[in-house]
């Protein structure tokens, strides 16, 4: 690839990125529900998080044992617009659900692509550089800050999107001149590497090409 014809489309593909971020960017701060196979999923909050976390829910740990039946309807309930705290609602959404022709090894993959995502977004908690597991101190952390900052209610903390939590948290650190705050900008990032990878392996071929 001439280099004219490698920087019109790392233009193309930059511009095209930096849309996708922007647009990613302000999803964050839309409550907007998905589709996972029939059921609606909503945004996971902080709360809907530990409620999972105490359901012992794999999807939640990388997927390091495989999902159940049981596991993927209690996911499918916690994360429901129609949730609610209580055991009547919760046996019915079991009797409605358990019993039908339920695809839920089909479900669980669906379900985990959706944490992956989150995760490939800074969605969930995660961990430093030399501990890949989320400090356990992180809601505590992030309640405190939340609520001597803004002040904000530990329920109101509670019922935050957790995507928009984190991005709260990372303009509380930046305006506090806490820790680097450096930001990614993942689709911008992507084809930028792209970019200077393809320019390496030019300048590569061209010394070689040189010494022959």
């Amino acid at each position: 690839m001439l280099a004219e014809e490698l920087h019109r489309k790392y233009r193309a593909d930059l511009a095209e990125a930096k849309e996708r971020d922007r647009r990613e960017a302000a999803l964050v701060f839309l409550d907007v529900t998905v589709e996972v196979g029939k059921f609606e999923v909503s945004s996971l909050t902080v709360r809907r998080y530990l409620l999972l976390e105490h359901l012992n829910s794999p999807f939640l740990g990388g997927i390091e044992k495989m999902p159940t039946k049981r596991d993927v309807v209690n996911f499918l309930w916690v994360m429901s617009p129609k949730y609610k705290p209580d055991f009547r609602s919760a046996r019915r959404f079991y009797l409605l659900n358990w019993f039908r022709f339920l695809r839920w090894q089909s479900l669980a993959m669906k379900i985990a692509q959706l944490i992956i995502d989150s995760m490939a977004n800074g969605t969930l908690p995660s961990g430093n550089k030399s501990n890949r597991e989320p400090s356990p101190t992180w809601v505590a952390e992030m309640v405190d800050g939340a609520a001597s900052q803004y002040s904000w209610t530990e329920q109101q903390i509670f019922d935050l999107p957790l995507a928009r939590a984190a991005a709260y948290m990372k303009a509380l650190t930046a305006r506090l001149g806490g820790e680097n705050t450096t930001t990614f900008a993942k689709h911008s990032d992507k084809v930028r590497h792209w970019y200077m990878a393809q320019i390496q392996k030019a300048a590569d071929a061209e010394k070689k090409d040189k010494k022959t």
